[in-house]
This record gives structure tokens, sequence and C-alpha cells, in this order.
């Protein structure tokens, strides 16, 4: 049984259980016109597309017009389920006369139907990777990470581990200060604000929904770059404060046995960074609806020590949480969660996403000699070690190799050197790489 097909059920005994009223709310920029008027009012207003940039990203702005539409429920016995939000066009033209062009594309057209959240962030995503921003940031780390990989095996002198671990250190960390990712919290608002069908409103409450409209379906490519440099001058010819908007929905006594609808698991970039602490806190949230009376927990088993705990008591459209570990976690790693109700389970995965910070090492390896013709299991003490991907490389002198790495917390790992009877004799340099760069040197002795 598809999800869809079970909340559409549990809806409709809802709908039966309670007697609800169903009705379509016609409103303009300022009234509600048609039924209901004492129980629900809808108020419409345009946001400027520059706006819409700062709060929604230029990708969304670009492509869509936005209207926020406050719909409250002043009801004291039900709650109010928006089925679906429209909006009519067709008393916003206000020039003297038709253009050519704008029967050409049959604008303005009637009653659109917003399009829903799940179908906006495709776009946000998109967005998001195309940002210039980030795809320089990628480049940097994508340089670096090749960089880290060269050094030991190729030939390019005492200053080359050095001068990746500078790139991939400060100078990556320097340009995500300076150039901060906005994107992430863009989608956050998306998920707050965005139009989603079956939407509730509590009784007596009322709801902000932003309807996002494609400018294509009755803008001219000339009349969308006039949107964006003067909105004003575009309201001269088609004036979108004269938007009226459909909203229809039910009157329902008791949606609590609903199963959950989980639309996303969100991680902030600088907590993501927090996994590769030496025990890693943390916090994120979980977007949806009908998530009130939900239990939340982890099915991921890897790492061992991976814990979920609650932040507060759930809402209906959100579930915070925090994640602890007893040992860091590596980048890529699969989190899968559990969202239940007594009506039903879903299950929402998610990765941990962040670009490693370089390892130090705090002092030489213990022990900090070995023999020709031996095997030495050396202990490694600093910070920044990862599970899995930290290994130790040797810088110099020839005839030592590290056969294993064992990362036994953020800041200690065991490895395996084995020295060859032909070894060079005196110091051998050695460090480690997390993925994030090339660590400071440690001196170990071949005597």
């Amino acid at each position: 049984m598809s999800l869809r097909g079970t909340v559409q059920r549990a809806l409709a005994t809802n709908v039966l259980i309670a007697i609800c009223l169903s009705f379509v709310v016609c409103c303009s920029f300022t009234s509600v016109k048609g039924q209901s008027q004492e129980d629900v009012d809808v108020f419409l207003t345009v946001i400027d597309p520059r706006v819409v940039s700062d709060v929604f990203g230029k990708r969304i702005a670009k492509r869509f017009i936005a209207i926020q539409v406050t719909v409250t429920n002043s009801n004291a016995d039900y709650q109010y389920l928006v089925q679906d939000v429209s909006l009519d066009f067709k008393d916003v033209y206000t020039g003297p006369a038709i253009p050519a062009a704008v029967l050409d594309h049959k604008v303005p057209p009637y009653n659109l139907s917003s399009l829903s959240l799940s179908l906006l962030r495709g776009v946000a995503e998109k967005g998001q990777g195309q940002d210039k921003r980030n795809k320089f940031l990628r480049l940097f780390r994508a340089v670096g990470t090749i960089a880290g990989g060269l050094v030991g095996v190729v030939g390019a002198g005492p200053s080359f581990a050095e001068s990746v671990a500078v790139f991939n250190g400060p100078v990556i960390n320097s340009y995500s200060e300076a150039f901060p990712d906005y994107t992430i919290n863009q989608m956050n608002r998306l998920n707050d604000t965005a139009y989603e069908p079956n939407s509730l409103i509590p009784k007596q409450q009322a709801k902000v929904i932003v309807a996002f409209v494609p400018q294509s379906l009755f803008l001219t490519k000339k009349q969308q770059e006039i949107f964006w440099r003067e909105p004003m001058e575009l309201f001269r010819e088609l004036d979108l404060r004269r938007t009226d908007a459909f909203v229809q929905g039910n009157f329902i006594a008791n949606v609590n046995n609903l199963p959950p609808f989980v639309t996303d698991i969100q991680i902030d970039p600088e907590e993501m960074k927090h996994f590769q602490n030496n025990q890693p806190v943390v916090k994120g949230y979980i977007s949806g609806r009908f998530l009130s009376g939900t239990t939340v927990r982890l099915l991921s088993t890897t790492p061992a020590g991976l814990s979920l705990t609650p932040d507060g008591p759930p809402t209906d459209t959100r579930v915070n949480f925090t994640i602890n570990s007893t040992q860091p976690v590596r980048p890529d790693t699969p989190l899968s969660f559990r969202i239940a109700n007594s009506q039903g389970v879903q299950i929402q995965g998610t990765h941990v996403a962040y670009m490693p910070e370089v390892a130090t090492l705090a002092g030489p390896p213990a022990p900090a000699t070995g023999s020709q013709g031996s095997s030495v299991r050396i202990t490694l003490t600093g910070t920044g070690f990862i599970p899995e991907v930290t290994r130790v490389i040797p810088l110099s002198g020839t005839g030592v190799t590290v056969t294993s790495v064992e990362v036994k917390g953020g800041t200690q790992l065991e490895a395996t050197l084995v020295i060859d009877a032909g070894a060079s004799v005196g110091a051998h340099q050695l460090a480690v790489n997390n993925g994030g760069g090339v660590s400071n040197k440690v001196v170990f002795t071949v005597n």
C-alpha cells in the first residue's frame, strides 16, 4: 500500500467521522469573497523578486512569482486542512489594450495552482549546486584532495606536503568564511513556508503559505526582466497585486490518527562539521506533516556508539533531534531514520556530508624508534582522526611501509610499520591524511 493512498484513506475516514464541511474560499487582496467568512480569512501579499532572491535563492526568484497567502482559521471547534491554493490572474491586466505578445502567451491565465514543495526543492537544490561560490569551493576541495593523495608518491620536494596542508586547511577554510553559503538557510525557509497539499491550520490560528507560479506561463521575456528590475513598472501593465486566491480545504475535528509524512531531514553544514569531533554532538530536525506524537530513532548501526535523542516534544511539522556518537563519523556515512506513530512508519535517509579539517599530530610516535628488519606498532596522538579514512604516510626515507591503521578515536590511532632489512637508517618523517589534507610531520627513527 502506498503512503499516498494510506494518507488519502485516513483523511477520508476523518472527514466522515468529523462530518467535515468542504468548501472553496475565494479572496481578493483585502477581503474574503464566498462562504464561511467568519471562520476563514485569506490575505495576499506580492513579494518583491529581490526579496524572494534573498529569502529563497536567486534561481527561485528568477523563475517564479511568489505570493504570500495568509490563511486564518478562527473556528473554535475544528482544524482546517488546506488541500489546494490556486491563484487567479484574470484581473491583473490594467493596460489600455492587450498587446499581441500577451495574446500569444494567453496571458493572464486563470486559476493556476501553486507548485508544491517537493517540486520546488528540485529547482532550489540545482540552484545550490550551480551557485558560483559552491562551484569554486568544490573545485578547491577536489584539487586539494588530489594533491593530498599525491603526497609521498611524487618526488616534488619536502615543501610539497606543507603547501598542500596549507591549501587544504587555512586557504579553503578562509574562503568558506569569507563567502558563506546561504543556500541551506534558504532551503530551510522553503521547507517552512512553501505550499504543500494537506497543510493543517489549528483552531483559531493562522498559517503563512507562499504560493509559487512560474513566470514563463504568463510573462514574456521582457516582462520578466522588468519584473526583476522594477516591479512597479510592470504593475502599470500587469498589476499582480490584483491577484485573487482560491483556497480549498476541509474542516476536520482530529488528524492525530494519520501516519507521519516526512519531507526532509535537515542538518546545517556547521553542525555537520561536528561529526569530526572526538565525541560528536550534532543537532538537526525532521520536517513534514502529522509529526505530533511521533517517535524517532536511528536504524543506522555503523559506526558503533551512534544514537539519537529528540529535543523536546515534536510539533505537527517538525521534530528536533540530537545525534551523539562515541567516535568521529566519516563523511558519506548513511543515516537511516525511523519516524513512527500508532498509524504508520516512515523510513527516511540522509548522509553525513562535510569536508574534514586537516588533522594535527601532537608529538612523536610511541615508540619513536625501530630496527631494520622488524615490525613496530606505533601510537600517534593529535586531533582530527577519522575511522576508516585516516591513513599514515611516510614522507621521507626508504624502506618503511605502513600495513595497517586503526583509529581509536578522534585523538589517537595505532599503525603498524614494517621496516625492511635494507631500510635507510636515521630519521623518517611521518604524517597523516584524513581526506582534508596532510598533517604536520613527526619523526620516526630507524636504527
